[in-house]
């Protein structure tokens, strides 16, 4: 490939604010998100605050109608946040060995083609028209392989001049 390459650093910030920008980006993600890591572990604190009063009451019938509701409820709110944290750092630890906190990448890119390369781990090599989608904000932008599959390049990493010619590449949702 006959481009200038451009080596940069990813830190886990950036997977933080690529993650974030994806929930902007993706109304069904972000919904689902909200849904599950807030409204439902919420609700399950609700009907156990409801058992308490219950307990608190005497109302035996109240009890052994909301105690399997509050204790799932008290489970979800633990398990689900937790499990969002989970599944986030192991990603980031997936992805390829950090040196010094973060993870060197390399990307090229021409007008039909872009490869991203985390040495000694993996190449991807993905053609302009194959991408999905395209979002940025301040920090970073996200190339969409798949519906909720990115790379993600901060905005550090290329000079303005190719982030000119990303953006003039990069496909855009109708």
């Amino acid at each position: 490939m006959n481009t200038p390459t451009f080596e940069y650093v990813l830190q886990k910030k950036d997977f933080i604010n690529a993650q974030r920008l994806h929930l902007k980006h993706n109304r069904s993600a972000a919904l689902s998100y909200y849904f599950w890591i807030w409204l439902v572990p919420i609700l399950g604190v609700v009907v156990a605050l409801f058992e308490w009063t219950a307990y608190l009451l005497h109302n035996e019938i109240m009890m052994r109608t909301l105690a399997p509701v509050a204790g799932a409820g008290l489970w979800l709110a633990i398990f689900l946040p937790f499990m969002r944290w989970w599944n986030v750092r192991r990603c980031w630890k997936a992805s390829s060995e950090t040196i010094d906190g973060g993870k060197p990448v390399t990307l090229q890119f021409n007008d039909e083609l872009l490869i991203s390369t985390i040495p000694g781990k993996s190449e991807g090599r993905f053609f302009w028209t194959g991408l999905i989608d395209f979002a940025e904000d301040d920090r970073l932008a996200l190339l969409y392989i798949r519906k909720k599959q990115f790379l993600y390049v901060p905005k550090s990493a290329l000079p303005e001049e190719a982030w000119v010619r990303v953006r003039a590449l990069a496909p855009r949702k109708k």
